[in-house]
């Protein structure tokens, strides 16, 4: 056995004691009084994944020097659960497999109780052979305190749990050491009063406009000259692309950009430019770099405006060992950044690029939408035009403001004329169509749902709906069978919107069934008429909010006839536009494709 404490004091491992070795089968577990510490021979020594390979090669020099007392180890799983699991199942079958334990400190005391490890006797230990202590258990203490942080996500507390509460991970909390005087903030108190919130006055001048209305419109009217901003979308969506003219947009007001990569070179970055600039300014800074020590280091020496982060996950800090894409290192990062555009001597406006999952969220952890005021998700498909700009979270303006842009080889051109793309000219009414508004943020847009009813010769029929999801859509077609009398059960259904817009309003529920049935009955539907009403389970309209809002802009656009839910509105109130009030979806399709 003291071959085993020699292995302790070369390797410099914390043991939590030894197991039974070569003690043979028991009737019982052993105690300390049962097993005799001594002899010596081979030694089973059992710990982690050595993933740094120290261990091995410490075991390859007492091996060269003790042939005849030889440490063999056993490495178990990366995963604490499975290390407890075989730990203990070694024990309870009274196995004498492992004899030195790599023991888990949250373990000890549940070992210890259980016998499955012994303490070594103090009286055969000759302490005068161990390391000497850099510092004092007494050093430590008073620079240090322990905390658990999860190895999944970062999240750090003062005790220890089984499941980390942030993501949900068993066995994943390990102790570190925080630093006491790091983990204190400095408090400062300020000479200032509290002011009537009647009193304050808005500086409109801290907003930045850019060239482009559509992100302007998304944000809120304008970056804010000390926020930080984070856009996500999924990859080829024009997140790189986005910034990039923004960079231009910025940089020809007179305003310092500095554009910092850690994903693509200068020269990458540079080919794109020349593909949708028409011209370089003098006022756009590039930077590829993952370190983001450099990144600030070059933004202050750039003194610039608008600071974009191309992606956030790239980046890492010096004094953090943890590896780039790290929880820590990203939220640290973060807050990096948030720091140098709150910087009352110089603000910064800063957009951070952010990955988003297969899910379609924001990747990493919930803490990095409430560092930032404005989180932004650019979405649309790759194999298609539309590109829309949302705002899900600001703390300047209102959340759900969109923005709309078609992608082409050119870049990204904005969208201001929503008519012109969501709605197809034509010279003659066709079968198929209906016209809706809907509304995305404070902004109220005219939608063509297109439909396709063709007979099945399969079993199941296909119901296909890329802008709606498939149990709605379902849904829909359900209450046209059962209340409005159309037999849909052995036919395909396929609705599209013009553009490519996805549909989530219930307002345009009258719309897509009008399509519907205007596809499966041969039935044109006149294209100067609108659909605008939530349909229920049972056939009936029903009323959507702002609905006056709706028929102004619609009766502004020209058109000639509105369907609306009972009681909706006073008719007198339009001049140019009839509007049909009706009850339920029998009563819309008898009007308009039986009467005509």
């Amino acid at each position: 056995m003291k071959a085993k404490v020699a292995l302790v004091a070369v390797a410099g491992l914390a043991l939590a004691g030894l197991t039974a070795c070569g003690t043979g089968t028991q009737s019982s577990a052993p105690s300390t009084d049962d097993v005799k510490f001594e002899g010596r021979g081979p030694i089973t020594y059992v710990q982690g994944k050595d993933n740094s390979g120290k261990i091995q090669g410490l075991m390859d020099m007492w091996n060269e020097e003790h042939p005849d007392e030889k440490v063999t180890m056993i490495e178990l799983s990366t995963e604490p659960d499975q290390q407890r699991q075989s730990m203990i199942q070694n024990a309870e079958t009274k196995s004498d497999a492992y004899c030195t334990e790599s023991v888990d400190n949250v373990w000890v005391g549940e070992f210890a109780a259980n016998q499955w490890i012994l303490p070594l006797p103090e009286d055969e230990m000759n302490k005068e052979e161990f390391l000497e202590p850099v510092c004092s258990k007494e050093d430590v203490m008073a620079k240090a305190k322990k905390a658990y942080e999860c190895t999944s996500c970062g999240h750090t507390q003062g005790v220890w749990a089984g499941q980390c509460p942030e993501c949900g991970k068993w066995g994943s909390m390990h102790e570190v050491i925080v630093d006491k005087k790091a983990s204190k903030q400095n408090i400062v108190v300020e000479d200032k009063n509290a002011k009537k919130l009647k009193s304050i006055a808005l500086d409109e001048s801290e907003r930045i406009k850019s060239t482009y209305s559509e992100f302007d419109r998304a944000v809120g009217g304008g970056l804010v000259r000390d926020s930080v901003s984070i856009l996500t979308a999924r990859p080829g969506a024009g997140k790189s692309t986005l910034l990039l003219q923004l960079s231009k947009s910025y940089a020809d007001k007179g305003l310092k950009v500095i554009y910092i990569s850690g994903e693509e070179s200068e020269s990458q970055i540079k080919s794109r430019a020349d593909r949708i600039m028409s011209e370089l300014s003098e006022n756009i800074w590039i930077l590829s770099t993952n370190s983001m020590d450099l990144a600030i280091k070059e933004i202050k020496n750039v003194d610039a405006d608008i600071v974009f982060l191309d992606s956030i996950q790239t980046f890492s800090l010096a004094e953090l060992d943890n590896k780039q894409g790290s929880p820590t290192q990203t939220i640290e990062v973060a807050n990096k950044a948030v720091d140098i555009a709150k910087d009352s001597e110089r603000k910064r406006a800063v957009i951070m690029i952010g990955h988003m999952t297969k899910k379609g969220e924001m990747a990493g952890l919930r803490t990095l939408e409430h560092l930032v005021d404005t989180v932004l998700v650019l979405d649309g498909e790759s194999e298609e035009d539309l590109r829309i700009l949302t705002s899900t979270k600001n703390r300047f303006g209102r959340t759900g403001e969109i923005g709309l842009f078609s992608m082409d080889e050119d870049g990204l051109n904005e969208i201001t004329n929503p008519s012109e793309y969501f709605i197809t000219e034509r010279s003659e009414d066709i079968e198929g169509s209906a016209i809706s508004v809907t509304k995305e943020g404070s902004r109220l847009l005219e939608v063509e749902i297109e439909s396709l009813v063709s007979k099945s010769f399969m079993p199941y029929p296909q119901r296909i709906g890329d802008s709606l999801r498939r149990d709605d859509l379902n849904t829909l077609i359900s209450i046209l069978q059962e209340r409005a009398g159309l037999n849909l059960y052995d036919y395909n259904v396929i609705i599209k919107t013009t553009g490519g817009i996805k549909l989530s309003e219930p307002s345009v529920n009258l719309a897509i069934m009008v399509s519907i049935a205007s596809s499966l009955m041969k039935h044109p539907v006149s294209d100067k008429s609108v659909f605008i009403a939530e349909v229920g389970l049972t056939g009936e309209l029903k009323k959507v909010p702002q609905i006056k809002q709706r028929l102004k802009e619609i009766e502004r656009l020209g058109y000639k006839k509105a369907f609306v839910a009972k009681n909706s509105i006073d008719s007198k109130d339009f001049k140019d536009l009839k509007i049909y009030q009706l009850a339920n979806i029998r009563q819309v399709i008898d009007q308009v494709l039986v009467k005509g």
